[in-house]
């Protein structure tokens, strides 16, 4: 892809790309989205930063009020995920 190309997928996605100057930084900018939402449907959310936590509560709605530790940002959304049932 071209830089016209990353920054168009950019745009669609809703990322934040003022501070990309260079293709390296659209690349990287793109290939942290990926990170970020495999970890999401992975449930892994003790690897996102509270900005990314915050994000994905506010996307699905889950209420965080009173909560700022990133600790508590994560165990809400994990409870949001429901129990976890093995078979």
């Amino acid at each position: 892809m071209n830089v016209e190309q990353l920054r168009v997928e950019s745009d669609r996605r809703g990322l934040d790309s003022s501070k990309a100057t260079k293709k390296a930084d659209w690349i990287a900018l793109l290939k942290h989205d990926d990170e970020v939402k495999a970890a999401i449907a992975a449930g892994n959310y003790d690897a996102l930063t509270v900005d990314e936590l915050k994000a994905s509560a506010d996307a699905r709605k889950v209420d965080i009020s009173g909560k700022s530790a990133k600790a508590d940002l994560a165990a809400a959304l994990k409870a949001a995920d429901g129990p976890v049932v093995s078979g």
